[in-house]
């Protein structure tokens, strides 16, 4: 019989949560999807070992939240679940609190993005279009950089990457002619 001590896979689960724009309820987000993944792997971990979930030495897997902001204006939500809660001064050994990780796309340049030179920064390049300007601007990088990001890839990330030029082309109301 397993027990608790025995287990050898370990989980690591990162949460990323998306925004265009501030957000200031995304800790209470956060808490949510992280007490849905939490409950999840209770159920997933209690089938597999009964009554194991409710000893002492049961330990749920670590949540990495991330907030990846593609917007231009400036990321003013709180980072903590606290700064949400009115009299969390007074209550503040009741409340549960976290902090996220910030990926703000605007503080990342096209040169650091395309030196990168990965899927992600292509994605995040592609995010940073806003405008027909920028869009233009994205244009001119060379066509090499791109395609060796795009050869290098997985084709479910290709699928992803084509999804979001789809989405960039109708936000900015653009036809084929454009």
């Amino acid at each position: 019989r397993n027990s608790v001590c025995e287990i050898s896979e370990l989980y690591l689960i990162s949460l990323i949560e998306h925004k265009s724009k501030v957000d200031y309820n995304v800790t209470v987000q956060l808490l949510k999807y992280m007490t849905c993944i939490w409950i999840e792997y209770e159920k997933k971990f209690g089938s597999d070992y009964k009554d194991q979930v409710k000893t002492k030495e049961f330990r749920y897997p670590p949540i990495l939240p991330v907030v990846y902001h593609e917007g231009t204006d400036t990321w003013t939500a709180p980072m903590h679940l606290k700064d949400r809660i009115f009299l969390s001064d007074i209550f503040e050994d009741y409340i549960p609190d976290f902090t996220y990780c910030l990926v703000n796309n605007r503080d990342y340049s096209k040169e650091e993005l395309l030196e990168a030179g990965n899927e992600m920064s292509l994605i995040m390049l592609l995010n940073k279009i806003q405008t027909k300007a920028d869009l233009s601007d994205f244009l001119h990088i060379p066509a090499d950089e791109i395609n060796r990001i795009v050869k290098e890839s997985p084709e479910a990330v290709v699928d992803i990457i084509v999804m979001v030029m789809q989405a960039l082309c109708t936000k900015l109301n653009l036809s084929r002619q454009d």
